[in-house]
């Protein structure tokens, strides 16, 4: 009874303090507490449910060690969004060469046809999702990172500015040009109609 308490009245920073101490129940307990957060962001820039699942993993991994440079005036959250879309970019970075197509998500897939909705029209989706992704590859690397922020995980420009430790009006620069290219390399793309 007494750890049902702990689990839910245990501050952010409580536990914070007893991982850096080499606690490992609450290091499972800020895991728990924060998993669906972590892979929300990680889905987001994989868009898999089963790489997400994966990179959630490694983003726990490296939160873990750089748990000791946490800074106890900043609200934990905010700390670990700003940490996990960080090593998301440097992930995606890494696989970005590796990627080639994407394949159907079949846990995505299923909810569809069991609500009944036209399997045609969700390929039709996966296949624009597909496209985006083949134009967001195509742009240089440091457009591309502000555009993904931005329009897929809705980072504010000072937050962009932050992670890609740059001025707000650079951000707002690269958003603007990567944009306009965006549309001209998908208005060339010959499967988007």
């Amino acid at each position: 009874m007494e750890e049902v308490i702990g689990r839910s009245s245990q501050s952010d920073r409580e536990l914070i303090r007893r991982c850096r101490r080499k606690d490992a129940k609450a290091w499972d307990l800020l895991v728990e507490r924060y998993r669906r957060k972590v892979f929300n962001i990680a889905y987001q820039f994989v868009g898999n449910v089963e790489e997400a699942k994966d990179l959630t993993q490694e983003l726990f991994l490296k939160i873990y060690q750089e748990l000791r440079k946490y800074p106890d005036d900043v609200p934990f959250t905010s700390w670990l969004r700003r940490v996990s879309r960080n090593l998301c970019i440097d992930y995606y970075r890494k696989k970005r060469r590796q990627r080639g197509l994407i394949m159907v998500d079949f846990e995505v897939v299923s909810p569809y046809i069991a609500q009944g909705r036209n399997p045609f029209d969700l390929l039709k989706e996966k296949e624009r999702t597909l496209l985006l992704r083949r134009g967001l590859d195509a742009l240089p690397p440091a457009v591309r990172d502000c555009i993904i922020l931005r329009d897929i995980q809705s980072c504010s420009y000072r937050d962009i500015a932050k992670i890609l430790n740059i001025p707000i009006g650079t951000v707002k620069s690269r958003l603007n040009r990567g944009r306009a290219e965006l549309v001209r390399i998908l208005k060339r793309m010959p499967d988007l109609r």
